[in-house]
């Protein structure tokens, strides 16, 4: 902390920020602090503004939509005959921005009579295989940032019209049930399938045709395997698990099912896992040697010197200042340490400087075997030869 508030007070003071009750100007002490350290004392703080609390503009001014867009969303689409209007459908909807105002033209339930209609259309004109056909390719045409509940609403009207015709009706609702549980996503979001959020869709698609809804299922899964996305993979294993514990495929019992899924899934994961969990109480057992203090010290301190890698200034001045202390303060652990940052390729201008003040703040005495090690291997590399324009 009072290298942090040494160096902030010159040329990047936005590493620290005063408070309304911290005053104007730095103390005295302090402008003499950063004097030695080599600035000129800083200038003085600007206050931390104190945020207006009551306010309601949170996300700055409202945001009103332009005529056009407004036109828009009032005027519902015209739509041709058949499948194409339905996938016509739902390319607008899928088209629909994320902040466009509200209207006719985006109800749920417009598109849903549209796409369902035109669905009916097809399983009178074309049969079942081309409206499961069909429902393939309206799930193919949308993606995880519209409405997938379409699919659910269409499950929903095919299941309402099972009871006049069993055999066409139910494997369809049951096709349509299962796209919408595997292409909606979980987890807020997260996880791919609809996971624990949406196990009613399973429930409905197994009620209507067990085989159907089993048989698509293992196809989502294969596909979501055989992508070329990991993230769409994620989930995945939950989603059938918690599927399964709730209703088994076919008519296995449930235990069977879920326990077998996972158990399938736990070799993955334990093979991608980096080693092996503990599943005791958690003893600790120690390590057959005990680290000395001075092995401790020492590592706090390349802890502490190691950060004059890191990428920005005010980083490289704290390891700077770190350096110093820890000559004058605990020379031995110093330069232990500084014999193991000194090894890595630093860059011209980090180890120029660490070297200079080593060469200025370096006690009378014997070097450390290491650090005299490490400085000969130096004058004998092309590290110090590199220079800065």
């Amino acid at each position: 902390m009072l290298a942090n508030a040494i160096t902030s007070t010159y040329d990047d003071q936005t590493l620290i920020a005063a408070s309304q009750a911290a005053g104007d100007e730095p103390t005295s002490a302090l402008r003499t602090a950063a004097q030695r350290c080599g600035g000129e004392g800083g200038l003085p703080w600007a206050p931390r503004p104190v945020p207006n609390n009551t306010s309601r503009d949170w996300f700055g001014p409202e945001k009103h939509p332009t005529t056009d867009a407004y036109l828009h969303a009032q005027q519902r689409p015209t739509l041709p005959v058949g499948a194409a209007g339905a996938l016509a459908a739902v390319r607008d909807r899928t088209s629909k921005a994320y902040d466009a105002p509200s209207g006719p033209r985006w109800s749920r339930d417009a598109l849903a009579n549209a796409v369902g209609w035109r669905l009916l259309e097809v399983i009178d004109g074309q049969g079942a295989d081309a409206a499961a056909q069909f429902l393939h390719r309206i799930a193919d045409e949308m993606n995880a940032s519209n409405p997938l509940e379409l699919l659910a609403d269409l499950a929903l009207g095919l299941r309402l019209r099972q009871d006049s015709d069993p055999g066409v009706f139910g494997p369809l609702a049951a096709t349509a049930g299962m796209l919408a549980y595997t292409k909606m996503r979980g987890g807020g979001g997260w996880r791919s399938f609809g996971g624990n959020d949406r196990l009613d869709l399973w429930q409905q698609a197994h009620y209507a045709d067990p085989a159907t809804a089993a048989r698509n299922l293992a196809d989502q899964v294969a596909q979501a395997v055989a992508g070329a996305s990991y993230s769409r993979t994620i989930g995945v294993s939950l989603a059938l698990v918690s599927a399964f514990a709730v209703q088994p495929p076919l008519a296995s019992p449930p235990a069977v099912s879920a326990f077998a899924c996972w158990d399938a899934a736990y070799g993955i994961i334990a093979h991608r896992l980096p080693g092996r969990a503990r599943l005791g109480q958690g003893a600790y057992h120690p390590v057959p040697e005990q680290a000395t203090q001075h092995d401790i010290d020492t590592a706090l301190c390349e802890l502490a010197l190691a950060t004059i890698a890191l990428p920005e200034r005010g980083d490289k001045r704290r390891a700077l200042i770190a350096a110093t202390v820890l000559l004058a303060s605990r020379s031995g652990q110093a330069q232990a340490a500084l014999a193991r940052v000194l090894s890595f390729d630093l860059g011209a201008g980090p180890l120029t400087w660490l070297l200079t003040v080593l060469q200025g703040h370096l006690p009378d005495g014997p070097l450390d075997a290491a650090l005299l090690e490490q400085l000969v291997t130096l004058c004998g590399s092309e590290r110090l030869l590199s220079f800065r324009v």
